[in-house]
C-alpha cells in the first residue's frame, strides 16, 4: 500500500479508493487543507457536527500516515484533537459494534 500510495496518479488513487469513503479521497498537502477538503466533501451527505468531525478525523489520520507520522504520533494527535482513545486494539476486537453515529463508531 505504501509504495502504491507514493507512486500512483490521482486517477489511480481515486479508482483504488472509490469505495473507501470520502475521507480517503482527499489529496491534501497539509492539515489545514485536509480539514477544509474533508468538510467540503462530507457536508454534501452529512449535516451533523459529529459526522463532519468523524470524517475529518479519518482524513487527518490518512494524511498523517501519508506524510510518514508514526502510529504513536497519529494516536496522540487524535487524542488531543478528536476522540479519547481509551481502549486497546484487543478491546476493540472483543467489544466493537457498529453504531450509526461517528462518536461511537469512528474512534
Amino acid at each position: 500500500m505504501a509504495s502504491f500510495r507514493k507512486s500512483c496518479s490521482v486517477q489511480q488513487f481515486w479508482k483504488w479508493c472509490r469505495n473507501e469513503g470520502k475521507s480517503c479521497r482527499i489529496l491534501a498537502k497539509d492539515l489545514e487543507e485536509c480539514k477544509r477538503l474533508s468538510r467540503i466533501v462530507t457536508e454534501v451527505t452529512h449535516n451533523h457536527p459529529e459526522g463532519l468531525k468523524g470524517a475529518e478525523a479519518i482524513a487527518v489520520c490518512v494524511l498523517l500516515a501519508k506524510i510518514g507520522k508514526s502510529k504513536k504520533d497519529i494516536r496522540s494527535y487524535m487524542k488531543d484533537n478528536y476522540y479519547a482513545l481509551n481502549f486497546t486494539l484487543e478491546d476493540l476486537r472483543k467489544n466493537y459494534k457498529w453504531y450509526s453515529t461517528c462518536q461511537e463508531s469512528v474512534p
